[in-house]
């Protein structure tokens, strides 16, 4: 079973943000703290990854398909620096 999870990511009102990475990482893969802006994305292969655009629903829109019931940072690099959200496994 997967697990599925969405947003949309707006740098600024001016901009669209429309062709950019999206991964999920499980936070069981950070030691430390949640990622700070700015860290970037451990080596090895994220839970989930896609490309942010309006298939999604709007500019800068996303969604993952994870493989777990698990809680995720996800991470959206946008120029040059990184984005980070805590997504918490649903209840």
């Amino acid at each position: 079973m997967t697990y599925t999870i969405s947003g949309i990511f707006r740098p600024d009102l001016g901009s669209t943000a429309d062709g950019l990475t999206v991964q999920a990482w499980a936070v069981s893969s950070w030691s430390g703290g949640p990622p700070a802006l700015g860290t970037a994305p451990p080596t090895g292969s994220p839970a989930a990854s896609a490309t942010t655009g309006t298939s999604f629903g709007s500019h800068g829109g996303w969604q993952l398909a994870l493989p777990a019931n698990a809680d995720y940072y996800v991470v959206v690099e946008y120029s040059s620096s990184y984005y980070w959200q805590l997504f918490n496994a649903p209840a």
